[in-house]
């Protein structure tokens, strides 16, 4: 079932139509995904076990092994993420900034069977 498109921190988008934009699929997963991630936990009250809190994160000491195991949590609840193959977490803070971490997560589409990338920074960075 198509969801309406939104990126995270961004605004709708409007078809030529004058219509909102839907998304499905693939691009509806990675959505999602990035939504759940960056969602703090407890602001939906009617889900309020929902979101990773990343963003929480900023300020406090980090480490990739921790992050890793969030993020690799909050995609096994995603119903379109296939558990088997194993979703890939990596999870590499940056040598440059810190407390800035590249987080890519490689999984299988449970729908289509297709290989998918995500790849977001997180705490520091838009």
């Amino acid at each position: 079932m198509a969801d309406i498109f939104l990126n995270w921190n961004d605004d709708f988008q409007i078809t030529a139509d004058g219509d909102l934009m839907l998304v499905d699929g693939s691009d509806e997963t990675r959505q999602s995904i990035i939504r759940r991630l960056l969602t703090q936990a407890g602001s939906y009250i009617w889900a309020v076990e929902y979101g990773a809190s990343l963003p929480e994160r900023i300020g406090r000491v980090a480490r990739e092994k921790t992050i890793a195991a969030i993020v690799r949590g909050q995609i096994a609840l995603e119903t379109t993420v296939a558990s088997v193959p194993v979703p890939k977490t990596t999870v590499t803070a940056s040598t440059v900034t810190q407390g800035l971490f590249a987080i890519d997560i490689q999984y299988t589409d449970a729908v289509t069977g297709a290989a998918i990338a995500v790849s977001l920074e997180t705490p520091g960075s838009r």
